[in-house]
């Protein structure tokens, strides 16, 4: 009995120890399990926790690109801003330079100093050539290379109130006539107090009669000379012509006619000296030395006493002069085959009577063809003093009126 209580026992044993091993071992499999799955989780979690990072990485890297990026983009833009600023510069500088094509060069002051520097370096011109006793002289403005082909040939008397300038001071307008294919001749003369009027009309009338004997030499024709004179120049050259055509004494020697002459080109001048003439110059303006009145207190000075000797002469006077004709009495047209007039319309310092009391006599003494230009809008000193600083404006109204 106790044999058997005994095998009981340890069957039991036996099956509890089985039993407890097969719990152990379901305890230690589901530990075991566990541990298993926690370890699965943590690798899952650690999975996760990579790709996270990853991500974070990538997010990172991402952010990084897209700093790039904007940097690029940054860089772009101020590329962009600084080519922008690029061609805004180049802009500016075309428009700069379009801006300086069209802004003229520094205008020309008409200086002495100015005139003198432009007479020194200028090429095409023979200086100072004596063209009577007295030892008075002329330049020749023309092209040395040029010299076979007969060129039309103009003889400028300078204004300057009878008592100033000299022909340096219109190298610009000798200059323009050998660019136009002109010969250009420009004598220095008498002037107060050095000279009387007499005096001024003997110079002018020899420098007419050397241009005749002497130009061909320098490839002009002779038989195509336009003799011009402005404000007191003019007064002068009408002084000239019309004395020399009509065979009247100057200086007291009978003047022979002179060579046949083109044209005769008087601008703004004055031919009469009356009691209306002195108002109205001596009253009127004194701004401009090419003026017939000065602004110089000397000059001023020197133009009232010459003014004075004159005064209401009348063999001084071209207007006077033609008075004491007959009409139609005059039959050589004093060797002119064509007078231009001109006047300008905003002179205060020559009035108009003047010119046109002249054509009133010398179209009522002569057959003389004539032409009348009232240029409006122009002051007395216009014309020259544009030449004298180089406008193409006035250099364009000089030409048009000695081809006319």
């Amino acid at each position: 009995m106790k044999t058997i209580y005994f095998t009981y026992v340890l069957v039991l044993l036996f099956v509890l120890g089985i039993k407890a091993k097969a719990i152990i071992e379901n305890n230690d499999n589901e530990l075991i399990k566990k541990e298993e799955q926690e370890e699965m989780l943590l690798a899952e979690n650690d999975s996760n926790d990579v790709v996270e990072v990853d991500n974070d990485v990538n997010l990172e890297d991402e952010v990084d690109s897209n700093v790039e990026l904007e940097d690029d983009v940054d860089s772009n833009v101020e590329l962009e801003d600084e080519v922008d600023s690029n061609v805004e510069l180049e802009n500016e500088v075309d428009s700069s330079i379009e801006e300086e094509s069209k802004t003229p060069a520094a205008e020309l002051v008409d200086t002495y100093e100015v005139a003198l520097e432009f007479y020194e370096n200028y090429e095409n011109i023979a200086k100072n050539i004596t063209y009577n006793n007295d030892g008075k002289t002329l330049d020749v403005y023309y092209n040395p290379a040029d010299i076979n082909t007969k060129k039309p040939v103009n003889i400028y008397i300078f204004g300057g109130s009878w008592v100033a300038n000299d022909k340096v001071r219109f190298t610009r307008l000798g200059a323009l006539l050998e660019r136009e294919n002109y010969i250009g001749i420009i004598p220095d003369f008498a002037l107060y107090p050095n000279g009387l009027f007499e005096d001024m009309v003997d110079d002018v009338y020899q420098a007419i009669q050397w241009t005749y004997n002497n130009i061909e030499q320098y490839g002009g024709d002779k038989d195509n000379i336009i003799l011009t004179g402005h404000s007191s120049g003019a007064h002068l050259a009408a002084l000239t012509v019309i004395k020399a055509g009509l065979g009247l004494e100057n200086n007291r020697v009978k003047l022979e006619p002179l060579p046949y002459l083109k044209r005769v080109v008087l601008m703004n001048g004055p031919y009469i000296f009356n009691q209306e003439f002195i108002v109205y110059t001596l009253g009127g303006s004194t701004d401009t030395s090419n003026a017939t009145s000065t602004s110089d207190p000397e000059e001023q000075a020197l133009l009232t006493e010459l003014i004075g000797i004159y005064m209401n002469k009348d063999e001084v006077s071209p207007i006077q002069i033609l008075k004491q004709y007959e009409d139609n009495s005059i039959i050589n047209n004093f060797n002119v085959e064509k007078f231009i007039f001109v006047y300008c319309s905003e002179d205060k310092t020559i009035p108009e009577f003047s010119a046109l009391q002249l054509i009133d006599e010398i179209t009522r003494t002569s057959q003389s063809p004539y032409e009348y230009i009232n240029l409006q809008g122009l002051e007395h000193p216009s014309v020259i003093n544009g030449i004298k600083t180089e406008k193409e404006e006035f250099e364009k109204i000089y030409m048009d009126i000695i081809r006319k």
